[in-house]
């Protein structure tokens, strides 16, 4: 018929980006294909009748597939997509053959909203750039006959801890995981046997060690703690080995239509559940939360792993009111094989967490820059070893504090509790309890926030500051160790600081070293008359003037800056002035008291 496709021997077709409809059956001749690898190209199965892919149809990978045939589609060849597999109506039998790969440069092929049903295996992949750290991760398929070793492992694991003894029958894919001495259990053999593949009890709040990679099928959406070195070619016994880029894939049914979790989580409120993505595509993390079936969760935070942060990798928490994470580029998308964790909320009821095929948004190929309230205050704080900052790399941890009016400066589920990292932790502390991001009411004047700092890894640090819309208030680092009060600013987010890690009892290591200190400058970009007692100019370069009426004589001027530490004492008049060239600027408090006995204090800005 018309709609049929026949090729003769040799016919080649190259969609170089186009798509190409085929409505009917398919003859294809000796050594004909089609070409789709190039960006964009698809083939769209749209007949009436059941419709059948031959084998050798393909010429390479196909950009997208798309089956729109209510009567189902049969593949019989082997199909590589690099791009998006869309099921818009009606069957698709696989034939155990279907692969979504993946490249190092960000893209994923992943399986748009299923309008009819898929049925045989789909191997799946997902990319993991080189470098040796932990990843979260979750497998996008559901095996039955098949076990992680068989997945992640490439059907083999390392019998003896020798260099000889490694295996590596496909380079450039699998990882390796450890967990033992000999290769007992289907892990590869290390001289430790040290573990790396780990899952979490959400109830108890504790990891616990995978018992075997030999006989635990992969379930989609399962989450695991995996360190990720590299591919099956490196050396395992050598933790200096220079890690390499790998592709893990795994090899069964694909998970489709709504789904649940609930099962294992707490419901404790404020505890962290680890949960994994069980779709093949990035889905919107904030429809996720909010959707019907997801019952007792926190919808403002998730939480994910960023290996690229700091040494080993850190936490970073995203908000979902702004789309903005604490540190790096992570937001409410969550990729293909990511695995991450959710909060549960306040109702006292183990928590259901419902994926539904319409939060996936395969479009969304990067992170989503999005727009943010001009009138909204905030302080992100990002934290950065010396070398770190110096060559321009990424920072060990980070947290915000947001402000708003009415807000509540108590902890409570509008803020994301911590969680802390391999290395360097840094929180908010609100009476004890930490926090990676904070939302409270607006600053007052000379209010202090205390800093958790935790695990110091070397010797010397970099904060650095991001300030929105906090013109009106003046800034300070308060350092208990050192004693010191310094102004940061828009012109100047930069405060480095030390450590004595050689020194476990040196209070340079103190948790709570580190206070924020605000003051209003609305408050005192002013002349001061107060009990016929006039102070001027302020803010003031060098010298600051002091009149009083004739009924009002002063005992003693005493000034102080906001740590309490009096600086100048019992000063005496010279000119109606004082002199304080000679004091850092900053903020200050001036103390006038009169020979009646009257104290009043104010605050003095010397530029």
């Amino acid at each position: 018929g018309a709609d049929n496709l026949i090729m003769g021997d040799g016919a080649t077709i190259d969609l170089n980006g186009y798509l190409f409809s085929i409505q009917g059956t398919i003859t294809l001749g000796t050594g004909a294909s089609i070409d789709g690898s190039s960006t964009n190209s698809e083939i769209n199965f749209s007949g009436q009748n059941p419709q059948s892919i031959p084998a050798g149809f393909f010429n390479g990978n196909i950009a997208n597939l798309t089956i729109e045939n209510t009567n189902g589609v049969t593949n019989n060849t082997s199909i590589v997509i690099t791009e998006i597999l869309n099921i818009k109506s009606g069957q698709f039998n696989t034939g155990n053959d279907v692969t979504l790969t993946c490249d190092f440069t960000g893209n994923t092929a992943q399986i748009d909203e299923v309008g009819g049903s898929i049925s045989g295996n789909i191997t799946t992949e997902q990319c993991f750039p080189a470098k040796r750290a932990f990843r979260f991760i979750a497998s996008s398929v559901t095996t039955t006959s098949t076990y992680i070793r068989d997945n992640w492992q490439e059907g083999v694991n390392n019998l003896s801890n020798t260099v000889a003894a490694n295996q590596n029958p496909n380079p450039g894919y699998g990882t390796h995981i450890t967990g033992s001495t000999t290769g007992a259990n289907g892990f590869d053999a290390t001289t430790s046997g040290n573990p790396s593949l780990f899952e979490l009890d959400n109830v108890n709040q504790t990891w616990f060690t995978t018992t075997n990679t030999n006989s635990t099928t992969l379930t989609a959406g399962y989450p695991y703690r995996i360190m990720i070195r590299g591919d099956r070619s490196i050396d395992v016994l050598d933790n200096d080995t220079s890690p390499t880029n790998t592709r893990l894939r795994n090899t069964g049914t694909v998970a489709t239509g709504n789904v649940n979790f609930s099962s294992g989580f707490s419901s404790t409120e404020g505890h962290f559940n680890f949960f994994g993505n069980p779709y093949h595509a990035i889905v919107d993390m904030t429809q996720v939360l909010e959707n019907a079936g997801s019952t007792n969760v926190n919808t403002l935070y998730y939480y994910i792993w960023d290996p690229t942060q700091g040494t080993q990798g850190a936490y970073v928490t995203i908000d979902l009111q702004t789309n903005t994470s604490t540190m790096g580029d992570a937001d409410k998308f969550l990729q293909p094989m990511q695995a991450a964790f959710f909060l549960t909320g306040d109702k006292n009821t183990t928590p259901v967490l419902s994926f539904l095929e319409s939060n996936k948004n395969v479009d969304q190929v990067g992170n989503s820059v999005f727009s943010t309230n001009t009138a909204n205050k905030s302080l992100e704080i990002k934290l950065f070893t010396a070398d770190a900052f110096t060559n321009q790399e990424n920072p060990s941890d980070a947290l915000k504090i947001k402000f708003a009016a009415n807000a509540d400066n108590s902890f409570n589920y509008k803020d994301a509790p911590k969680m802390y990292n391999l290395d360097e932790s840094m929180a908010r502390d609100i009476n004890g309890n930490l926090a990676s991001i904070e939302n409270r009411a607006f600053p007052t004047d000379q209010e202090s926030l205390p800093l958790f700092m935790y695990n110091y890894q070397t010797t010397d640090y970099v904060f650095e500051f991001d300030l929105k819309n906090l013109d009106e208030y003046e800034i300070f680092v308060k350092d208990n160790f050192n004693n010191t009060l310094t102004q940061i600013s828009a012109s100047n987010p930069i405060y480095n600081f030390q450590v004595d890690i050689a020194n476990q009892s040196s209070l340079s290591t103190e948790q709570n070293r580190f206070e924020l200190v605000f003051t209003d400058t609305t408050l005192s970009n002013q002349v001061v008359n107060e009990n016929n007692i006039t102070v001027y100019p302020n803010p003031t370069n060098d010298r600051l003037f002091i009149t009083t009426a004739n009924t009002t004589k002063l005992a003693s001027i005493s000034i102080y800056n906001l740590l309490g530490k009096q600086v100048q004492a019992n000063l005496n008049l010279e000119q109606n002035s004082i002199d304080m060239s000679h004091l850092s600027a900053g903020v200050y408090l001036l103390e006038l008291t009169t020979t009646t006995g009257n104290t009043i204090t104010k605050k003095i800005i010397k530029k």
